[in-house]
């Protein structure tokens, strides 16, 4: 038996959606389809999400995980300061004992000078701000056209004809939602439901 193989992919920084669903290709209503996602999805950066279902023969690119960005450590150089050599103070010469008129020469004590050395200021590496990305509202789909949707891992939806959906095995109240063209809460309020939760066998009104 064949199983089901999907294309993924690493969402990048500022991705949402919609410009997944653009850069593969793809319905956005098949892409949240797909991934059973609700209206109000945020995607991180680094979450995995399949794109779309590879038929037989179609060759999966394998992307890599997105790096994770570093923060920049700020370090202090400090320059130690080298010992001054102290200057010797200077000898003093005496005149000849037979030349008392003449006072004696002295050469004046020079002080030592210190050096002043300035420590480097250390380097700040500006900080880049995320640029916050507007989520796009969400639009629901209109009603599938196909007689099978396949969800993931293989779900399988058959897509009636009736006003009617039976629930089968791992099928989500979301999907089924969008499958026939409505969001959560009118397919709640047509069923008179306060939750999501479905069993199997369920029959759910799926149209007005």
């Amino acid at each position: 038996m064949a199983y089901p193989r999907f294309q993924k992919h690493y969402v990048l920084e500022g991705e949402n959606a919609t410009s997944i669903a653009e850069k593969f290709n793809v319905s956005v209503s098949d892409f949240c389809l797909l991934n059973d996602f609700p209206p109000e999805i945020k995607l991180e950066p680094g979450q995995v999400v399949l794109v779309k279902l590879l038929n037989e023969g179609d060759k999966e690119i394998v992307e890599e995980a997105p790096a994770v960005k570093a923060k920049p450590i700020e370090v202090e150089i400090k320059k130690e300061e080298e010992p001054l050599e102290k200057s010797k103070p200077a000898k003093t010469e005496t005149a000849p004992a037979e030349e008392k008129a003449k006072p004696a020469a002295t050469k004046s004590e020079t002080k030592p000078t210190r050096e002043v050395v300035e420590k480097p200021k250390p380097v700040v590496t500006p900080v880049k701000t995320k640029t916050e990305v507007a989520e796009e509202p969400f639009v629901v789909p209109p009603p599938s056209t196909k007689a099978v949707e396949v969800g993931p891992h293989g779900t399988v939806y058959h897509v009636s004809k009736s006003n009617y959906h039976v629930v089968e095995k791992n099928q989500t109240f979301f999907r089924i939602a969008l499958i026939y063209g409505m969001s959560v809460e009118e397919l709640k309020e047509l069923n008179g439901l306060s939750s999501t939760t479905i069993e199997i066998g369920q029959t759910l009104k799926v149209r007005k």
